[in-house]
C-alpha cells in the first residue's frame, strides 16, 4: 500500500532544482548521493527517506512510522528555509 507523500516533497523534488554542492569528504564509501537524493519509502506515511534515522540520537530508542515522518517533516521545513524554497 503506497501513503501519501509529504506535500513539501514537491518543492524539494521539483526536477528544475539541482543537486546542492557535495562535500565528498563526507560521503561514505560506495554511497552515490544522487541515489539517497532519490530514495523514498513510498510505503511509510510521508515518504520518509529510506536513510533517514530509525533510531533517537546514540541508538536510544526506535521511532515509529508517524514520529519518523513529523521528524522528518521538521527537518524537511528548515531545509526548505535554508533552501529559501518555503512555500
Amino acid at each position: 500500500m503506497t501513503r501519501k507523500p509529504n506535500p513539501l516533497l514537491t518543492e524539494l523534488l521539483d526536477k528544475n532544482i539541482d543537486m546542492p554542492e557535495i562535500n565528498w569528504e563526507t560521503v561514505p564509501p560506495d554511497v552515490n548521493p544522487a541515489d539517497a537524493w532519490n530514495l523514498y519509502d513510498d510505503t511509510v506515511e510521508g515518504w520518509v527517506p529510506v536513510w533517514f534515522p530509525t533510531f533517537g540520537p546514540g541508538g536510544g530508542r526506535s521511532y515509529g512510522e508517524f514520529e519518523r515522518a513529523y521528524l522528518f517533516n521538521e527537518d524537511l521545513e528548515r531545509i526548505l528555509k535554508a533552501m529559501k524554497r518555503w512555500p
